[in-house]
């Protein structure tokens, strides 16, 4: 709650920048990204339904979806350490140099 708190100490720009970014086109189709993604979602998600993952996930040619159990939008950063983990050991996930 205090990040949340801090986050929005200086107003609300920032919430209102996101909501727009997701509303408008981004300039690329999801299709054309052929960088491995690792997309994580918490199934108890009260935000952000899970179904977003799975369309992000269908839209991605070559990500993998990992669904945690209990976690919810904001606990899903507890797995961080683990996210990071899989980074650093998959070298298609870790490799920056491609384009």
């Amino acid at each position: 709650m205090a990040t949340l708190a801090e986050g929005s100490s200086q107003g609300s720009l920032g919430d209102a920048a996101d909501q727009w970014a997701f509303a408008t086109p981004w300039g690329f189709q999801l299709t054309s990204i052929d960088q491995p993604v690792a997309i994580w979602h918490g199934d108890a998600d009260t935000v952000v339904p899970t179904s977003h993952a799975h369309a992000l996930l269908a839209a991605l040619p070559n990500a993998s979806l990992r669904v945690c159990t209990d976690h919810g939008h904001f606990s899903i950063s507890f797995r961080a350490g683990e996210q990071a983990a899989l980074i650093v050991s998959d070298p298609n996930l870790s490799d920056r140099s491609r384009t």
